[in-house]
């Protein structure tokens, strides 16, 4: 059973029928999520949400409303609909829940208060699919499942792009499905259909927690923030909870006519649906996790006990920025063609990394310009316009390693080639921004970089000039912490940093005035890192790369390169067992391992003799190897999609002289 998701609706005040002035202050909810800087940096192109479709899963609308167009049918702004309640084509709205929900999203500019306010995307056309009558029981999931159900048979007729449902029921911190309706909404996702949904007003005295459908994965739910931007004590919240947008004394269109203000995380969600209404005007590629990781991206970063009253969680959300959202949609337009000629042009040095929501983020060393590019892939397989990470200077990024945080925003660490220096860059949705770390020569190769529990880069990487590992980690206060890690001999020349569940960082590299492969953890409490020897029978190893397996323990693949072999390296909590992958002689470059569920691997690798790429599914004295491609694999990368459930790896194409991308089901 769902119930509304509104908490009160605070002020009723008549329409002010006085003409709009260009001088009239805007609303503190848009001024908040930058909505009039968005309309003023786009006003060549306005913003209206036109073309665009969406469906209010509601109490129906109040079609009559002048901002709302005053009617229902192809002409209007409310174009149609459907009465659950009453079995009928008239969802006129007898409650007012759906035409307050309605005016956020599309309403025609007004003044209320002394402020001026309009609906997101007023140019978006609406559909009224009426499931609440009166506000005062639960609706049935039956009956949001009709509703879904309607949208599915008559997506293609009113071109449907987007569904708002500002009723939950429950409280979960896991990803939830239902059993009722969850098959519409993964069909809905699968045609396109973006879905927004209140994550409830039950605050977190139970826990962290939100609502469902909001809890769905393939659900863009949405919590409250007050003008202030401090999180609404009833808003619920929790580790899956997508954004927050402002859900506390809201202006928006009532029932029977005029405007008033409203409270509750139904009002929240709506902000979000006609943000995705502009989004999907700019780009008629986007789908729906593309518009997920966009809105992730650009949010703007608000942690949950700073200001808030208790409960609080301790946790970081991402809330609403719709001038961020549309220049982060600008960034990762479709390359030109021009672009597409270019594109992977002598990248024989690349990283990848895949966010949350499945958009691929990739950097390359262009060897030819003797530049770092990097570009985009969107979940449909199409690339975004290329962009120069650092114009200061050629040869930078020779040594490069990209990665996300957990908003999806990319930062890279990489080397100087001129210089020799240590550099480091992060994206803010329109441009790289660039740092020194450290400039002492011959440092920074073979960077790898990581983010922190707290979502704080850390970087492993070699200094040669004096043959040492070191690390550096960006601190609360955004200066950067330089540390030798081990300095025994010549070490780091190659390195590979991870991350476990509970955040300890471990670092694997290589030993090379002994050949040894060693492996380094970061103690917390003491503040200190403890090297210790992995493997000490090789006389070199190369290419190795680190990661923790579903117990938080180490593992790490690497190349032994006497007999040119690749092997495996896993900690049981006492001691390191070593095993031997694969024994061709030439094989396992640049191997990546992935811990599956049940604790066994697949290890991606280069077979060098073959000029193959292999995949070895297994664990420690079992390993089953079987092709993934022929023709290349030379500086693979490979990353994890976890959810579409692949694999997707880079590698060169040396007769082509470009990077080239592929995927494995995993």
């Amino acid at each position: 059973m769902f119930s509304v998701r509104s908490a009160t609706q605070r002020l009723i005040e008549p329409l002010e029928t006085r003409r709009l002035m260009a001088f009239e202050e805007w609303g503190e909810a848009e001024r908040l999520i930058r909505f009039p800087d968005a309309l003023d940096t786009f006003a060549l192109t306005p913003l209206t949400g036109a073309g665009q479709t969406v469906a209010i899963i509601d109490s129906g609308i109040d079609y009559t409303h002048s901002s709302l167009g005053g009617g229902l049918g192809p002409t209007f702004k409310v174009i149609g609909g459907h009465d659950f309640v009453d079995h009928d084509d008239d969802p006129l709205d007898t409650f007012g829940h759906g035409t307050e929900v309605a005016g956020i999203i599309a309403a025609d500019e007004y003044i209320s208060d002394g402020l001026k306010h309009r609906g997101i995307a007023p140019g978006a056309k609406l559909l009224a699919l009426r499931v609440d009558g009166s506000g005062q029981s639960s609706v049935p999931d039956d009956r949001i499942a009709e509703a879904l159900q309607w949208c599915l048979d008559h997506r293609v007729e009113f071109g449907i792009t987007i569904v708002n449902i500002s009723y939950g029921t429950g409280h979960f911190d896991e990803s939830t499905v239902s059993s009722i309706y969850g098959n519409k909404i993964l069909e809905l996702n699968d045609a396109g259909v973006s879905i927004i949904a209140a994550a409830g007003n039950g605050g977190v005295d139970d826990g962290p927690g939100i609502d469902t459908p909001a809890a769905d994965p393939r659900v863009i739910s949405v919590g409250s923030v007050d003008a202030s931007d401090r999180i609404s004590n009833f808003s619920e919240r929790g580790r899956i909870l997508s954004l927050l947008a402002p859900g506390e004394f809201v202006a928006t269109t009532l029932r029977g006519g005029g405007f008033g203000n409203v409270d509750g995380t139904s009002f929240a969600a709506p902000f979000v649906a006609g943000t995705v209404a502009l989004l999907r005007t700019r780009d008629d590629t986007l789908r729906p996790a593309d518009v997920q990781s966009i809105l992730a991206a650009s949010g703007a970063t608000n942690f949950d006990g700073d200001s808030e009253a208790a409960p609080a969680t301790r946790m970081t959300f991402q809330r609403l920025d719709i001038l961020a959202a549309l220049q982060l949609t600008e960034a990762r337009q479709p390359a030109t063609p021009g672009d597409q000629l270019l594109f992977g042009r002598g990248g024989n040095n690349n990283s990848i990394a895949i966010d949350h929501y499945g958009v691929t983020h990739l950097i390359y060393y262009d060897s030819i310009a003797e530049t770092l590019r990097y570009s985009t892939r969107s979940t449909a397989g199409i690339w975004s316009r290329l962009a120069t990470i650092d114009t200061d200077r050629p040869k930078q990024g020779t040594y490069a390693s990209v990665a996300v945080d957990k908003s999806g925003r990319p930062s890279v660490a990489y080397f100087d080639a001129t210089h020799g220096d240590l550099r480091y860059a992060n994206f803010n949705g329109i441009r790289w921004s660039t740092q020194l770390l450290e400039a002492k020569n011959s440092t920074g190769l073979y960077a790898s970089l990581v983010f922190d529990r707290n979502q704080r880069p850390v970087i492993s990487y070699y200094r040669k000039t004096t043959g040492d590992l070191k690390v550096a980690r960006q601190l609360d206060n955004d200066q950067w912490q330089l540390t030798s890690v081990d300095t025994a001999g010549d070490v780091g020349r190659d390195c590979s940093i991870s991350i476990d569940e509970r955040g300890r960082i471990g670092v694997a590299y290589a030993d090379s005035t002994r050949g040894y492969l060693k492996y380094a953890l970061y103690n917390p409490r003491a503040k200190a890192w403890s090297p210790s020897i992995v493997d000490d029978k090789p006389r070199g190893v190369a290419f190795m790369s680190a990661g923790f397996d579903n117990a938080n323990n180490p593992i790490v693949s690497y190349y032994d390169t006497e007999p040119a072999d690749l092997k495996i390296a896993r900690f049981t909590g006492r001691r390191w067992r070593i095993d031997r992958v694969a024994s061709r002689g030439g094989t396992g470059l640049y191997s990546t391992p992935f811990v599956r569920d049940d604790d066994s691997v697949d290890l991606f690798y280069y077979d060098k003799r073959a000029n193959g790429v292999r995949l070895a599914r297994g664990d420690v004295g079992a390993w089953q190897v079987s092709g993934v491609q022929n023709g290349g694999g030379r500086f693979m990368t490979v990353a994890a999609d976890t959810f579409a459930g692949i694999y997707r790896y880079t590698y060169y194409d040396t007769a082509a002289r470009t990077v080239k991308i592929d995927e494995r089901e995993i």
